[in-house]
């Protein structure tokens, strides 16, 4: 092979002599030059398609050269594509929170020569629950099931449950703070009449309550500073984010509650 000029004498490079004695299989696949040589005899190839007139890459030289322009343009796009797959997330983000005594906060009994801090106890029992959120920005709603199970539960009296009401509260992690959304009532414990026809009823002493909580039923904390009306979803997705939001079951035993769960503490949480 004569060497022309400065032209690349690899066999994967498209020289004049190429045009001549390029392999068999470049020919069977259709591959062509385009480009012409310089006046001082310089190549000055631009590039190598195959029969449609796709760009074939080869060892260095123009093919080479737009792939790597091309892969540039994508990284540089990167940081306005992830951000917007972020939100898409966050706008339907699940969350589960595991509910447990050991979680719970209440004012144990003061023994004999002693004394406890009021509202720093927590509950032995064999109780057990979850509850599962379901966050969509969009719509302004949180679908909720929640799960809980007493395998020990005493037997009540006539026209009284065991389990008689669960809730959100606003308060963080062994601390109390006052309802944010009634998750199930009873007879016993029925939910405020702003919100009582959408708060469905505690099964007991085991079961699964669902639901949908929308800004209507989120109650305002005046002593809290936390806001009603069309700010009370916004709010309560902030307190959610920052970890200040807790599930309990209050029971016939535990009328303080009996398993707690803190709502997206990374501890308890399935995302």
């Amino acid at each position: 092979m004569t060497r022309a000029t400065t032209c690349r004498t690899s066999p994967n490079y498209p020289t004049d002599e190429w045009t001549r004695r390029a392999p068999r299989a470049w020919h069977a696949r259709g591959i062509r030059r385009s480009g012409e040589r310089s006046e001082k005899g310089g190549c000055r190839a631009t590039e190598v398609t195959d029969r449609r007139g796709v760009p074939v890459i080869l060892e260095g030289g123009v093919g080479m050269n737009r792939f790597v322009r091309t892969l540039v343009a994508a990284v540089a796009l990167l940081p306005l594509i992830v951000p917007a797959i972020g939100t898409a997330d966050d706008d339907d983000r699940q969350l589960r929170t595991n509910l447990s005594g050991f979680n719970e906060v209440i004012a144990p009994s003061l023994p004999t020569g002693g004394a406890f801090s009021a509202g720093a106890g927590a509950v032995f029992t064999t109780g057990s629950g979850s509850l599962k959120l379901k966050i969509d920005k969009q719509n302004r709603e949180i679908d909720y099931e929640l799960f809980y199970q007493f395998p020990d539960a005493p037997a009540t009296p006539t026209g009284a449950q065991f389990v008689n009401q669960a809730h959100l509260h606003f308060g963080q992690k062994h601390t109390t703070g006052g309802i944010n959304v009634w998750l199930c009532q009873s007879a016993d414990n029925m939910a405020p009449l702003d919100v009582r026809p959408s708060t469905p009823m505690c099964p007991s002493p085991s079961g699964t309550v669902t639901g949908t909580i929308r800004p209507a039923q989120i109650l305002t904390l005046a002593g809290q500073g936390f806001p009603d009306g069309v700010d009370a979803f916004d709010a309560l997705l902030e307190a959610i984010e920052n970890n200040a939001i807790y599930a309990n079951v209050h029971t016939d035993r535990f009328p303080g509650g009996e398993i707690r769960g803190q709502v997206n503490d990374r501890h308890d949480r399935h995302d």
